[in-house]
């Protein structure tokens, strides 16, 4: 297998949404021609104002770093690895240190983000063994954040116009019998632009989540509301604009629906994207434990329970280097005393949110 065609394979295969454009295009450095051993890196600096309203309304700002190094080598036609490592590797779902010139803990928690080995014997048949990108395509990050690199095996099998793959995920390595793991199968369709996916995702033994939910220091909630999804992803890539929705349904008695809406447009250096949220309280992946956190989250996991938009202006200063401004706004869509108890700690309790956030992307 050509390292062009291992290329192509890892796009593909890992199916990271077109929804998100690249901000700039990778140039990883060949140290090794023979392993075609390559390093790539990338910087982020980021500032946020952020407000919320509830019973004392309160604002705040923040500076954050994120910063990963990392290799690939392909040893062999059909074998592959990937290793990289990032600033708060320690962190369920970001890699961004908080920036204080007293207060440097997090800078310590530099370590493993991704570590995965590659099988691709064919075009048709692609493997995937570590901690990897979740091989599943999504339009948002409603389903699943991003920033978590998820520890499992993922099989993709098909053409670039039809695939099925199929992933399970370890999400709590437990005691004897305790362990927690999610099965994900998807369907991926795509032709003239236009790409169809149809996905499910199950968690199985969630009740080994577990929460102290009114602080007497004793877990009183046990699993999720949620453990089985419904994904209906659809996208249109035309010339420079992108249009594409997520419709989430899970089996729970009640708020189980999330729908995500984009439409991105690029014109030269510069861009804009919309979105727009709708994520009810366990309509997704551990109750919103594994959604995305890019909205101003209240726990140390995702959130759901809201409705909002994320704007979003892009300027590409360069191939590898961007800036982004972003908006976000949300409003908590039910009172949490009418929801039941969960094991997460994503569901939005403040009535509402905005975030302002500037981005300096650097990467080679």
């Amino acid at each position: 297998m050509s390292v062009n065609h291992f290329k192509r394979i890892h796009v593909i295969v890992l199916m990271l949404p077109i929804a998100m454009m690249p901000l700039s295009v990778s140039a990883d450095v060949l140290l090794d021609k023979s392993s075609q051993l390559k390093l790539f890196g990338d910087v982020r600096y980021r500032y946020e104002n952020d407000e919320r309203s509830d019973a004392v309304d309160a604002k705040r700002t923040q500076s954050l770093i994120r910063a990963r190094i990392g290799t690939r080598f392909q040893p062999a036609p059909a074998w592959a690895g990937n290793l990289r490592l990032s600033t708060d590797s320690t962190s369920p779902n970001s890699r961004d240190t908080t920036q204080s010139t007293t207060d440097t803990k997090k800078n310590g928690d530099f370590g493993l983000d991704q570590a995965y080995v590659t099988y691709s014997p064919s075009k048709a048949f692609n493997m995937f063994f570590g901690k990897t990108d979740f091989v599943f395509f999504q339009q948002g990050e409603a389903l699943w954040d991003r920033d978590i690199s998820p520890e499992s095996i993922a099989v993709v099998i098909g053409t670039e116009g039809l695939s099925l793959n199929a992933t399970q995920i370890t999400l709590l390595e437990g005691d004897w019998q305790k362990d927690v793991t999610a099965d994900a199968y998807q369907l991926v369709y795509t032709s003239g632009g236009v790409t169809f996916a149809y996905g499910q995702v199950k968690i199985n033994r969630h009740e080994q989540f577990t929460r102290d939910t009114n602080g007497d220091g004793f877990d009183d909630a046990f699993g999720f509301q949620s453990d089985q999804y419904t994904v209906l992803s659809a996208e249109e890539k035309r010339g420079n604009w992108i249009f594409g929705f997520d419709y989430i349904t899970s089996n729970s008695d009640s708020a189980d629906t999330a729908r995500t809406i984009s439409f991105q447009q690029r014109m030269g250096n510069y861009g804009f994207r919309i979105y727009k949220y709708t994520v009810e309280a366990f309509s997704v992946m551990g109750d919103g434990m594994f959604s995305q956190n890019s909205f101003p989250v209240e726990g140390n996991s995702g959130v759901s329970n809201f409705k909002g938009y994320h704007l979003q202006l892009d300027f590409y200063s360069g191939n590898n280097s961007s800036v982004d401004l972003s908006y976000y706004t949300m409003k908590r869509l039910h009172d949490p005393a009418s929801l039941g108890a969960t094991a997460s700690d994503a569901v939005m309790t403040r009535r509402e949110q905005k975030r302002m956030q500037l981005n300096f992307n650097v990467r080679f």
